[in-house]
């Protein structure tokens, strides 16, 4: 490690160059259609060490310690942005640290390391302050970035451990996870079945109708935002008051971008822990956050009655000739034209089932729901229609009266045969829109609607068993009704 090639950030504003093994040069950056370039506009600040008592720190070199109290002194350039903002977080592309602006006189420096996924900070690291006391200044510099370059990872501090998430990136989080922020309903609803003690906040407002099914405790948690759905954003202000241990990113890694999730964890300051999102890896997903933040014999209790419930609905389908197979078609959006086909997050709970997804179009990822016209949906003439309430939008109780009372669908066979169910939503859609632990119920729901001969259970035992397990709430007769609703054959 004599002197390194110099690096942009990948996306933040700062430039960084080795010059020497021990001094650093970080400067401002500009972006342009020719990429990072490094202007001269900054401002420079040139740090002398001459002794640092008790700096021991781990440098590169197969993880030998050296004691910095050096007779000679040891240079650091740093250059301060001029402008009044701070900048995001960003890591060198190829020198090992991890930075973020706080304010214009606050760097906060990280080690990081890198994956063939990118860049990703591995430690927490000292906020500096541009002030008088340049010893102690640099003290916390070295610190932070005198780590293992070349993305080796660095030992936890006390009160630390390493984990490797689910996306396979390594992370150092506290030892002992009191407070979980998850950034999409996805997250928590997870957290909600297996430690509701443990949540922050929620990243979305629950309506009446679904806290009546919660805890009072939960229910009353604050509203932190996230990133989800469409266009929905968080607010990193918020969240870091809330003061959270670590940040849970949850959904099918496929669909997330990666790049997005470094982003917030820099923004945040935060441990970002990516876990899938698979319906049939749920047992996994519960055993690892269990694991994760101390609660794994509950962990144990939903991941069990998880892969039970798979195991048993996969031996029924498997039992289904195909030619006994059923087409389904999802009804979405307040008019029943948007829907979700095979291959999508969206509908795994209809293939898990057994049905055959009548809609033909393309998969869209994220959000889902692709537009169908009217003349398809009499093409594919569904023999079962499945209609999703869209309770976050306004009049999307009235989805599936608008589909069964429209003249229009009259000539489906799925409604001219009275073959239209209601997708039960309290508190939470047991087929999708979040798909998360809500989808178990939902599987074995369907399931039994569309081959009861073959998954014969009773559907209103095992929504009592499913709400007093995993939503801690035990239903009466007339909650039970409702939940059901215009969901069971007649």
């Amino acid at each position: 490690t004599e002197r390194s090639d110099s690096a942009n950030h990948v996306n933040a504003g700062l430039h960084a160059q080795y010059l020497s093994p021990r001094r650093l040069q970080v400067r401002r950056s500009a972006f342009s259609p020719r990429g990072a370039q490094c202007p001269p506009d900054h401002v420079r600040m040139k740090l002398c060490l001459g002794v640092l008592p008790r700096a021991l720190t781990r440098l590169a070199g197969g993880g030998t310690r050296h004691d910095l109290r050096a007779p000679r002194a040891t240079e650091v350039e740093f250059h301060r942005r001029r402008s009044g903002a701070g900048s995001g977080s960003a890591n060198h592309v190829n020198a090992g640290l991890h930075a973020q602006y706080r304010s214009p006189g606050q760097l906060q420096v990280r080690s990081s390391a890198f994956r063939r996924s990118g860049a990703v900070a591995i430690r927490g690291g000292p906020v500096l302050q541009r002030r008088p006391g340049v010893a102690a200044l640099l003290s916390a510099l070295l610190l932070a970035a005198a780590l293992p370059w070349r993305g080796q990872a660095a030992e936890p501090a006390v009160g630390q451990r390493t984990v490797t998430d689910m996306a396979g990136r390594q992370l150092t989080i506290p030892a002992t996870i009191r407070s979980v922020y998850s950034t999409s309903p996805m997250g928590d609803i997870l957290m909600y079945t297996l430690a509701p003690q443990r949540a922050a906040g929620v990243s979305v407002r629950r309506s009446a109708d679904e806290q009546r099914f919660l805890l009072d405790s939960y229910a009353a948690l604050p509203v932190l935002g996230g990133w989800y759905g469409k266009d929905t954003t968080g607010n990193p202000e918020v969240i870091i008051k809330a003061k959270p241990d670590i940040v849970l990113s949850m959904g099918q890694h496929a669909n997330l971008d990666l790049s997005a999730v470094e982003r917030r964890q820099s923004q945040l300051g935060l441990p970002v822990v990516m876990v899938g999102g698979e319906l049939t890896r749920l047992d996994l997903i519960y055993r690892f956050v269990g694991a994760l933040i101390g609660e794994e014999e509950r962990a144990e209790v939903l991941a069990s009655y998880c892969r039970r419930t798979l195991d048993e609905v996969g031996a029924a389908v498997a039992t289904i000739p195909r030619e006994e197979r059923l087409r389904v078609y999802y009804a979405e959006g307040l008019n029943g034209l948007e829907t979700d086909p095979q291959g999508s997050e969206h509908s795994e709970v209809l293939e898990l089932a057994g049905g055959i997804n009548a809609a033909v179009v393309p998969l869209v990822r994220g959000f889902g729901r692709a537009t169908v016209s009217f003349e398809q949906l009499l093409v594919w003439n569904p023999q079962r229609i499945i209609v999703a309430l869209d309770r976050g939008y306004a009049d999307g109780a009235g989805n599936y009266a608008r589909v069964t009372t429209d003249p229009s669908w009259s000539t489906v066979d799925a409604v001219r045969n009275g073959k239209v169910y209601q997708i039960p939503s309290l508190p939470n859609g047991w087929f999708d829109r979040p798909p998360s632990a809500n989808r178990v119920i939902g599987l074995i729901w369907l399931t039994n609607l569309l081959y009861p001969e073959y998954y014969p259970i009773d559907i209103r035992a095992k929504t009592r068993e499913f709400y007093t397990l995993f939503y801690h709430k035990t239903l009466n007769d007339a909650e039970l009704a409702e939940v059901l609703a215009n969901a069971l054959a007649r």
